[in-house]
Parts: C-alpha cells; sequence; structure tokens
C-alpha cells in the first residue's frame, strides 16, 4: 500500500554523496545489479558496464553505501558486496518488481564463482532475464542456481544453470540434481511458476503441453545425460 512505500525523497538526500558526478539512475543501477547478482565484488559490477558504473562502483562509494545500510560487505577478505532490505525498499519505491529479484541474502558469499557465469549471462546478445526460482517454494527438492531467460524476437528460452565446482562426494551430488530436474519434468509446479514470472516479465504463456525448459550445467565435469541437459566450460 502507498503509506508502506519509503520516502524516496529522504532516500535521494542520503545518497547525495554517492550520486554526485552521475545520476540517481546510476545509483540504482548499481543497486539493481548487486540485489540481482546475490554476491558480487566491485570487479564484477565494473564489468557489467552500465552508464555512470565508473563513477559509482568505487570502493570509496560502495562502503559508503554500505555505511547507509543498502549494502551489507558480506566477505571483507574477499570483497564481495550483497544488498540489504532497504536497497529493496528503495528499488521497490523507483519502480522496480521485487518479485524478480532474489530474497536478500544471509550468506557469506562462498558461492561467489556463480557470479562469473552470472555475468557471462548479462553479456549474451539473448539475455533476458535472471530468476532464482526453487520447487517448491517450502521445503524445495530442487533448488537451481538461476533460470536464465534467453529471448530472441518472438522466442524464448528456458534455462535452469547448475554451476558446478568440484567437490566431495560430486557424483552423489550431481546424481541428486538429475534425479531432481527429471522429477521437475513431469511437476505443474514449473509450469505453475513460469505461468506467474511470464506476466511479471511481460512474455506469453505457451499452453502446459507445449511448456519446456533446458538444464546447462556449467564446469569441468562433462556427462551424458539426454535430451535436455547440456554440459558447457562456459555460457
Amino acid at each position: 500500500m502507498e503509506q508502506n512505500l519509503p520516502d524516496l525523497d529522504a532516500m535521494k538526500t542520503e545518497l547525495q554523496p554517492v550520486a554526485f558526478g552521475r545520476s540517481y539512475e546510476s545509483v540504482y543501477q548499481l543497486l539493481y545489479n548487486v540485489a540481482l547478482l546475490k554476491y558480487s565484488t566491485q570487479g564484477h559490477l565494473k564489468s557489467i558496464g552500465f552508464p555512470g558504473v565508473e563513477k559509482v562502483a568505487t570502493k570509496g562509494k560502495l562502503n559508503t553505501l554500505c555505511e547507509f545500510g543498502y549494502l551489507r560487505l558480506a566477505n571483507e577478505n574477499l570483497g564481495i558486496y550483497s544488498a540489504t532490505a532497504k536497497a529493496l525498499h528503495l528499488l521497490k519505491a523507483v519502480g522496480h518488481n521485487l518479485n524478480l529479484l532474489p530474497a536478500v541474502p544471509k550468506g557469506k558469499g562462498f558461492e561467489i564463482y556463480n557470479t562469473d557465469v552470472f555475468i557471462q549471462a548479462f553479456k549474451l546478445p539473448n539475455y533476458f532475464a535472471l530468476l532464482y526460482p526453487q520447487f517448491p517454494k517450502e521445503n524445495p527438492y530442487i533448488i537451481p542456481d538461476a533460470l536464465l531467460v534467453l529471448k530472441e524476437e518472438r522466442r524464448y528460452q528456458l534455462n535452469f544453470l547448475e554451476i558446478e565446482a568440484e567437490k566431495p562426494n560430486w557424483e552423489s551430488h550431481l546424481q541428486t540434481k538429475y534425479n531432481g530436474y527429471k522429477r521437475l519434468a513431469k511437476d505443474i509446479l514449473a509450469y505453475y511458476y513460469w505461468k506467474a514470472f511470464s506476466g511479471y516479465l511481460k512474455l506469453p504463456c505457451p499452453p502446459v503441453e507445449k511448456f519446456t525448459f533446458r538444464v546447462m550445467i556449467i564446469g569441468s565435469i562433462k556427462k551424458d545425460w539426454g535430451k535436455g541437459f547440456e554440459f558447457r566450460s562456459a555460457l
């Protein structure tokens, strides 16, 4: 409701030191990117290359945003930042749909290697959106690293991303993922999720009998899991 929206004018006044020399839009874009990536370093944010990034993604301004409560230094040693609830409140006030952003992360950013792949996704010519579903929402049996939506003209493609680094019990871990996606392919939850989010993204939703997705496993491992699965070293 309107009365629950934050005071945008007060926030803009607070953000003046960060926006100085650039527009507020550059600050909003910076906060949006941090929120979307979940965990990111200064290098990640600068590599995206949005207008004004060199002015607003300095170490000093990122730390100022932490002091003001818009960002959190999730890992000081590695310089990993994440967005806060205050950042999401601001993004909502300037018109962003929070349904398209992940929940505020609480960890220390140990999955920062995922961000390298997310940045690759941003730079694809047919990149359209990056989402973070889990199935089901409560007590999920499968949590993709992300859902990458690629779009060309009137056609689009749904790609669940699994970004894999070698770990103990790797084979068992991968088998669990495989089983989870085979189950998801038969689960109406995936279709209901996309029916809602295609609306948020203003994309047409196919009838359930034509709904499909594929799974992209990014990493050094190579397997043949059949149709619908693709193993790649990078996007």
